[in-house]
């Protein structure tokens, strides 16, 4: 997995991960066969690129709370990322996909009963995350050890679709939808756990 510890910023979209498409691939096969995700993330992820994606074994309907492979979303996002930015580092055309995650969930029937008592407040969504990956991931959680005014410590435990690069952009992402912008810093422990520690400021 490359450097023990990662920075990604929200205004340059970017993540200095050193890892390439091969590395990520090869992730794929340490994710146990239980781990699963919501569909409305494959869906997503399909409106983003569907003409780069279909094939005559992609399945290209996905049921949004009905649960799927993570093996499949991983592919998928590794398919569209590189489709989508192919003169970018792997790890920064993988965190991208990450931006618009939070606000697709968040305008969803389960999103808005968890995050519409955050409104642009970015640490009660930090305070609300471990809610959220609840009932988008089985199994997949987090903790958030610390959520200050300006700053947070989460811990991402067993999720396994890239915690460390993607799903430092859907932190990312989240942060601008609440009208702020800053920097995380990604401690790496495990292919599926991670500790983000989390900076930003109101715009």
């Amino acid at each position: 997995m490359g450097a023990a510890s990662l920075r990604a910023s929200s205004r340059a979209r970017t993540i200095d991960a050193t890892d390439d498409w091969d590395d990520l691939e090869a992730r794929i096969a340490l994710v146990p066969a239980d781990a699963k995700i919501r569909g409305m993330f494959l869906s997503e992820a399909l409106r983003l690129a569907p003409r780069l994606v279909k094939s005559a074994t992609q399945q290209t309907r996905y049921v949004p709370f009905s649960l799927y492979p993570v093996q499949d979303y991983m592919r998928l996002l590794l398919r569209i990322a590189a489709a989508r930015s192919p003169s970018k580092s792997a790890g920064t055309a993988l965190l991208e996909l990450g931006f618009g995650v939070y606000s697709q969930f968040a305008s969803s029937i389960a999103g808005t009963a968890i995050f519409a008592i955050a409104q642009l407040d970015f640490r009660r969504v930090c305070e609300l995350s471990p809610k959220a990956y609840g009932v988008t991931l089985k199994p997949g959680g987090t903790e958030v050890v610390h959520a200050g005014p300006n700053d947070a410590v989460v811990r991402l435990v067993h999720v396994w679709a890239y915690p460390d690069i993607f799903h430092t952009g859907i932190w990312l992402g989240a942060m601008e939808a609440c009208g702020a912008s800053g920097t995380i810093e990604v401690k790496r422990c495990l292919p599926s756990s991670v500790e983000l520690h989390v900076h930003w400021k109101q715009r």
